[in-house]
């Protein structure tokens, strides 16, 4: 199974990023680091960062199963310049959190 970590950077933090792979890898689940500019919304998939090998490398694969997303991607400030990402992602894919104004 393919799950996403998505947040604003475009780069994951690094020793985070790392533990939570080698975690997920253990538990067979594959993992990919995603910002808002990630998607193709025609293709459904994802141009991400994953850690194989202990090297960073970008990659293009499919719209992941769930994705843990920042909860301020949901926030009054930021819900007008990501709503079309984020109604995206409520419609087709699983969220961590899909809540309006919950920050």
């Amino acid at each position: 199974m393919l799950a996403g970590m998505m947040r604003f950077k475009d780069d994951p933090p690094m020793g985070f990023f790392t533990l939570l792979t080698m975690v997920s890898k253990y538990n067979g689940v594959e993992l990919i680091y995603l910002s808002p500019d990630s998607f193709n919304m025609k293709k459904k998939s994802v141009r991400g960062q994953m850690l194989i090998n202990g090297e960073l490398i970008t990659v293009e694969r499919e719209l992941p199963k769930f994705i843990d997303i920042s909860p301020y991607f949901f926030s009054d400030e930021n819900k007008v310049k990501y709503n079309e990402i984020t109604d995206y992602l409520v419609r087709n894919t699983e969220l961590s959190i899909d809540k309006r104004s919950i920050i």
